[in-house]
């Protein structure tokens, strides 16, 4: 009786189709690899943004809360009275693109980090004063401004804007 013969090893085709599912393997992980990534530059340039946003908003809003009046007012600058302390200065600067405060014969202080830009921005009074009256009821200051992160080569991944808006009242009145 003879032997039958096996054949060892893997016919063409086998090898075709495990070179296909191998090949798709591969691209799913690639995929996926570049969605991690890619999420997390797009996670921290928000969580970036948001938080320059924040300070920015309560930096200014704590300032203005504890003044006791408004020296003046433009679309671009606010200076706050604060009784016996010195004028506190806040700024759009529309060619830095960014948000300065000062203490009066103090530096200025940046409030926004290099990468986030400041677009804009407005200080609009918002006093109302009651019919017949002649002092303000209240003190209010609305602050609007646009924030966005700095994004030279327009990479999607790198992209985030916001606008904010708020209005705050002067509590020393």
């Amino acid at each position: 009786m003879g032997r039958k013969e096996t054949k060892k090893g893997f016919s063409l085709i086998e090898i075709m189709i495990y070179i296909a599912l191998l090949a798709v393997l591969m691209v799913a992980v690639t995929q996926f690899t570049w969605d991690v990534l890619y999420g997390g530059v797009n996670a921290y340039v928000d969580r970036e943004l948001q938080q320059n946003a924040r300070f920015s908003l309560e930096k200014m809003t704590y300032e203005i809360r504890n003044s006791e009046n408004i020296e003046s007012l433009s679309a671009k600058e606010l200076v706050l009275g604060r009784g016996g302390d010195p004028n506190i200065t806040i700024k759009f600067n529309d060619g830095a693109q960014n948000i300065t405060i000062q203490e009066e014969g103090g530096p200025e202080e940046v409030l926004t980090a290099d990468k986030i830009e400041v677009s804009n921005g407005i200080f609009t009074d918002m006093s109302y004063t009651y019919p017949g009256g002649t002092n303000p009821a209240t003190k209010n200051v609305k602050i609007s401004m646009d924030f966005n992160y700095e994004n030279p080569e327009v990479l999607l991944d790198w992209a985030a804007f916001e606008h904010y808006e708020t209005t705050v009242e002067i509590r020393g009145y």
